[in-house]
């Protein structure tokens, strides 16, 4: 947890940032960690004593989804991030489509229960959609759709503590 939380602190100046060979070294609450990014985008922050997070960048075709989930039907993935550390690992795919939140949200439930996942909550407000649940190993997921001028904007997460 406390390494997440230093996660939040550091990601945006990581992305920023020139590290070198050896890394920046930022000190945060927490204490001081280390931020390695490399060409790509890929960030990895290390705590001092070993403990650290990886945040692996990807977008369009590139879209690592996860096990049991396919791409939305003509959808334009905007973010791929993978982030993975001591305490569990996640994914966030954000998109785009021209269809309706409804329509995404559907989607991806049927997917989910085909997958395992038992649905803990489906929730309408407004012009939005979301859906979350979880499998008995504890990997949870979610669905959030929302309209807007341009049509839909979603993202799919998925992720297991440890």
């Amino acid at each position: 947890m406390r390494v997440t939380a230093a996660l939040l602190a550091v990601s945006l100046l990581a992305a920023c940032s020139d590290a070198g060979e050896d890394g920046t070294k930022v000190t945060t609450p927490e204490g001081e960690v280390t931020i390695d990014d490399t060409e790509n985008g890929d960030v990895r922050i290390t705590s001092k004593d070993g403990k650290s997070v990886s945040i692996d960048q990807r977008k369009g075709n590139d879209a690592q989804w996860p096990k049991g989930f396919a791409p939305y039907p003509g959808a334009t993935v905007t973010s791929d991030i993978a982030m993975g550390g001591d305490s569990g690992s996640g994914k966030i795919i954000a998109f785009t489509s021209d269809d309706t939140p409804q329509q995404v949200a559907d989607f991806y439930r049927r997917q989910a229960e085909a997958a395992g996942f038992e649905i803990e909550m489906a929730l309408s407000v407004n012009d939005g959609r979301m859906v979350a649940g979880e499998k008995s190993d504890g990997t949870g997921f979610a669905i959030n759709a929302s309209a807007d001028e341009e049509g839909t904007s979603a993202s799919l997460t998925v992720g297991r503590s440890r």
